[in-house]
């Protein structure tokens, strides 16, 4: 069978783009119990994705020192997120939560199969507390189910990986918070498809 891997492709990310990746990777990271140490610390990824920021913003103005500086800070993230994709496809198993609790995605294993079709939510019923009971229409080869949520549509944080299309669980949320959640499909030869409308619901 052939090996799971981390998806690369952020290294075709425009450097605004990378910025902001490298930022939800940055909190895939923080306080994550499946990666305690992992080779490139989070506060060192922060202060290349901050000095990275820095240069493309003095890259605005143009110049030939600005825009080296601009790509050596490049280089230097894209160094620390290639270090961490590796250390992170040793922690890929049957399991699909601990990779895909950092915020990287999977490489699809066979890029003449089509992508995998984008799952819709169907329905959000609340759960016991602090969760959302998740109904969705299932995806053709799909693994599982990839949950994130997010506030402000701009910052998305992963929630949970679920192999159910009904009833799937959305963890960890504060009662009283309104929250957006969308939802990708994972499979085991075709990666993952894009992420689905979301869908804005109320936590209790």
């Amino acid at each position: 069978m052939a090996v799971q891997r981390i998806s690369l492709a952020f290294r075709r990310k425009s450097n605004t783009d990378l910025r902001i990746f490298t930022d939800t990777i940055i909190l895939g990271f923080t306080d994550n119990p499946a990666f305690p140490s992992p080779p490139v610390s989070v506060a060192e990824l922060t202060a290349l994705n901050n000095t990275f920021a820095n240069a493309i913003e003095a890259g605005m103005e143009g110049g030939r020192p600005a825009t080296r500086n601009k790509s050596l800070a490049r280089q230097a993230v894209l160094t620390a997120l290639r270090t961490l994709a590796h250390h992170v496809e040793t922690k890929i198993g049957d399991d699909l939560t601990v990779p895909l609790s950092t915020h990287f995605q999977l490489a699809s294993k066979n890029r003449a199969q089509r992508q995998l079709d984008v799952p819709v939510i169907l329905s959000i019923q609340y759960g016991p507390t602090t969760t959302l009971l998740v109904t969705l229409q299932g995806v053709p080869n799909a693994r599982g189910y990839m949950f994130e949520t997010s506030v402000d549509l701009k910052t998305w944080v992963f929630s949970s990986f679920s192999t159910k299309t009904r009833k799937a669980v959305i963890k960890n949320l504060t009662p009283g918070v309104l929250y957006w959640i969308r939802v990708q499909a994972v499979g085991g030869k075709t990666g993952a498809s894009d992420w689905c409308l979301p869908v804005q619901h109320r936590a209790v």
